[in-house]
């Protein structure tokens, strides 16, 4: 009769394992995992509620070549062991195959478990139906907590109440044998003994083989010689048992606990579904093998319609205006594509819709088919490699076309223009001690629109750059631009611009912005391009960042500063200070003077967001001031106070709602309401 001991032990650590004895005599092997000895497994804490156990009764083997097969899932019962239970096992990889003296043979499996080391797993033995049924392993698994006890030896377990369980378990596992000469007692040295107590997990590190010695019973002594680095690079990672951060059912919880989220696909979408699975297709190699083209046409957008009522710098808006936006997106490959987009409802600032004038309905009617952008961009890099049949030699963003060119947050620029750009991306130097900078090189030729030429949108031509830095511990963005006048070389003029972006103590953001103009020749007062503006924009972090925002932004003006372009709904320059500033592009609500334009003030408010990030609520207050005499629009100091507020109707429809009002001393008043429906799609 050969018997094998399946005990549980206890460990200093409070952890618990299965242990099933190992032959003392394994053969040669080259995987690593068979001379490791076995460590904790991090805390599970979900063992208590889940389990299964061994199933029915075992049976004796028949014949000398006994075998052992993993435990099934069904449950069984174990009478006088309650409380003692064994997760379901999974297969692994066999490691090395042993066949003891007595003809009992087991395949070795070495199994990965969440802390990374491999293991040498025996599974606890049930016979199968066949007698010469393949062996089977399983991936040892843990035991349920038990109590915590001082570190004794294995007689001093058995003394504490587990002499019985042993003796059950032997009795359960043991498996008959035909005795030969060959067939050794079940006391020899064939079999590993009782396991005894494994060391604290702090003293592990010391008693462990050195990385030298593990290296070379692992027979990976030549390959550890063409490694950059060896074991003695890395320590074990400094986790107690029991620690929370170690449990891998936590780590687990955020991929088990997610769950379909509802999207709104795009009116059309060829190809490829926009919100589809995560397999890329391979695509077809019609630029070659490294530039996959993979065709996809997409439309999309939203359809904003709101009903106003107030009145605004140039009169009164009361009125019901609808916008449609469409954006059509033809891709071709994974870094090329052709773009556009178009307003069918709106057309230079005017938006269909139903207008009340002086007790009278009048409705405006506004068809514009005319794209508002069409470009091709691209990354030369990935087009280059495609036609050679080689990897990106390098990155090269481009476009070209009817261009929409964004910086400093649409301050310095926001318009779409006829030009091309292209950018040097992912850079750093180490002359300058920048971590990183992207430079984008553009040439605007046709349709600027800027205040500075009128409403003449060909009229001037613009080449700069704009670069974005990250160094100093800060952000810092930069640009230069030569705007030029296709007919009068005296309105030519230089527009540059610099910001700086960082946290301060832990509790400010903080961004200051500058913009100068200058080299117009002409007159002062004729000038349409001169001077600069100061921006200072602050927001406080507090105990809550994402949900409570509280902000401070201030400005100082001087002469007639302008951006560089700046499309008709984009509002003044001022439409980042506060939302007294801002224009809401639809129903024309009122704001205070936008300009910048010989003036200084700010705006302090807060931003308060739901708790799930699912609604708005904004309150501020804003004042600006007059300190020349080249602003018509400002006659006296302006107070303005506004709020907004907005929440989803579903998740592709929103209701946003603005109230303000502005006093503009010697200037009428201005106020007013809105309510927006907007739905993307």
């Amino acid at each position: 009769m050969s018997q094998i001991d399946a005990v549980s032990t206890l460990t200093p650590s409070h952890v618990d394992w299965l242990s099933v004895p190992l032959p003392t005599q394994l053969p040669s092997r080259s995987f690593a995992s068979a001379g490791l000895r076995p460590r904790p497994l991090p805390p599970m804490d979900a063992f208590a509620a889940t389990h299964s156990v061994l199933e029915g009764s075992l049976q004796q083997p028949t014949t000398a070549r006994a075998a052992v097969i993993a435990p099934n899932t069904a449950p069984g019962d174990f009478g006088r062991r309650p409380g003692h239970f064994v997760r379901q096992p999974t297969p692994a990889p066999i490691v090395a195959k042993v066949e003891m003296k007595n003809g009992m043979q087991f395949d070795l499996r070495a199994t990965e478990t969440m802390s990374d080391p491999d293991w040498l797993g025996l599974p606890v033995p049930n016979p199968p139906s066949e007698p010469h049924a393949q062996v089977a392993m399983a991936r040892p698994r843990r035991l349920p907590m038990l109590e915590p006890a001082a570190e004794t030896d294995a007689d001093d377990i058995l003394s504490q109440g587990f002499n019985d369980e042993v003796e059950q378990s032997s009795e359960l596992f043991s498996m008959e044998s035909p005795a030969t000469e060959d067939s050794p007692n079940v006391d020899d040295e064939t079999l590993v003994g009782l396991p005894r107590r494994l060391p604290p997990i702090g003293d592990l590190a010391a008693e462990e083989e050195s990385p030298r010695d593990f290296i070379a019973s692992a027979g990976m002594s030549p390959i550890a010689r063409q490694l950059d680095c060896t074991l003695n690079d890395f320590s074990a990672t400094p986790l107690p048992g029991g620690t929370e951060y170690n449990n891998p059912y936590a780590a687990q919880w955020i991929y088990d606990s997610k769950a379909a989220v509802p999207t709104q696909a795009p009116w059309i979408e060829w190809g490829r579904l926009f919100y589809g699975d995560g397999i890329t297709p391979r695509g077809r190699d019609w630029f070659g093998p490294y530039n996959m083209v993979r065709p996809q046409f997409y439309l999309y957008g939203d359809y904003r319609t709101g009903i106003s009522a107030g009145r605004n710098a140039a009169g009164r808006t009361d009125n019901w205006s609808t916008r449609l936006n469409l954006d059509m997106d033809l891709r071709i490959t994974d870094t090329e594509r052709f773009h556009g987009f178009i307003g069918p409802l709106d057309r230079a600032g005017k938006v269909s819709g139903i207008q009340l004038k002086d007790g009278e309905i009048d409705y405006q009617s506004v068809i514009n088919p005319n794209f508002v952008t069409a470009f091709f961009e691209g990354d030369l890099g990935a087009m280059w490699g495609g036609f050679h049949d080689q990897s990106s030699p390098m990155e090269l963003p481009f476009t070209v076309g009817l261009v929409p060119l964004l910086f400093q947050n649409g301050i310095w620029m926001e318009d779409a223009v006829t030009g091309a750009a292209f950018a040097l991306p992912a850079r750093h130097s180490r002359l300058l001690n920048w971590a990183n900078y992207d430079v984008t090189f553009f040439a605007a030729v046709d349709q600027i629109n800027s205040a500075a030429f009128g409403t003449d949108g060909h009229a001037a031509q613009a080449f700069g750059n704009a670069w974005f830095i990250e160094a100093y511990g800060g952000y810092i963005e930069t640009g230069y631009a030569f705007v030029r006048d296709r007919n009068n070389a005296a309105k030519s003029y230089h527009n540059m611009t610099a910001s700086f972006t960082r946290r301060y103590f832990d509790r400010i953001s903080n961004s200051v912005r500058v913009i100068v103009n200058s080299g117009q020749d002409l007159a002062k007062d004729d000038r349409t391009a001169d001077g600069g503006l100061l921006l200072v924009e602050n927001s406080w972090i507090t105990s809550a960042p994402l949900t409570v925002v509280p902000y401070a932004n201030f400005f100082y003006g001087w002469g007639r500063p302008q951006s560089v372009a700046r499309a008709a709904n984009s509002g003044g320059i001022l439409r980042n200070t506060g939302i007294n500033f801002d224009t809401d592009g639809l129903n024309g609500l009122a704001t205070l003077d936008p300009t910048g334009a010989d003036t200084a003030g700010g705006s302090i408010g807060v931003d308060l967001i739901g708790n799930q990030l699912d609604r708005q609520l904004l309150i501020e207050a804003s004042y600006l001031t007059e300190h020349g005499n080249l602003n018509p629009g400002v006659d006296g100091d302006q107070f303005g106070l506004g709020a907004r507020y907005q929440f989803p109707v579903s998740n592709a429809t929103l209701l946003r709602f603005d109230v303000m009002h502005g006093w503009r001393g010697d200037l009428p008043n201005v106020y007013g309401t809105r309510m927006e429906y907007r739905w993307k799609f």
